[in-house]
């Protein structure tokens, strides 16, 4: 949908969807790239992935508002190729999964979720995913409703 719409087109928040759609397209690795290592840059390796992390999951939120899960699984598991700690991607990744009715792949995301965040973080997700939102019944899985 957002592809096909021209800024004149678009409300505010659409406008700023396409601008976090085109910032989030830019991120297909490390901002920095190569030379990440250098002492000198670490800070400002963390600080732009934690712009584009920040960014990211305010897009996800955007595109759910439209539910657009294809665009959510999309740049949900882009997102978590940069940043594999980002407990609000894995969030939306799955939820994704879920409104499509993808439940093998939400299980399986799930439980990458685990390998990749902190204990507190994944007990987080969980409490995110038993509260997601019911469009339809689309399934189970580990002990919670995949809608």
């Amino acid at each position: 949908m957002l592809e096909t719409m021209e800024l004149e087109d678009c409300t505010p928040s659409h406008v700023q969807a396409i601008k976090m759609r085109e910032f989030s397209k830019a991120g297909k690795g490390n901002i920095i790239g190569s030379d990440e290592g250098e002492h000198w840059l670490m800070l400002t390796v963390s600080y732009y992935n934690l712009r584009y992390v920040g960014v990211v999951n305010e897009f996800l939120k955007m595109l759910e508002e439209t539910k657009d899960y294809h665009n959510i699984h999309k740049y949900a598991a882009q997102a978590l190729v940069i940043e594999p700690g980002n407990m609000k991607a894995y969030y939306w990744l799955i939820f994704a999964m879920c409104q499509m009715g993808a439940t093998e792949i939400a299980q399986s995301e799930f439980e990458m979720a685990k390998q990749h965040l902190t204990e507190e973080e994944y007990e987080e997700l969980i409490d995110a995913l038993k509260k997601m939102p019911i469009d339809t019944h689309r399934g189970h899985f580990q002990g919670l409703e995949c809608r």
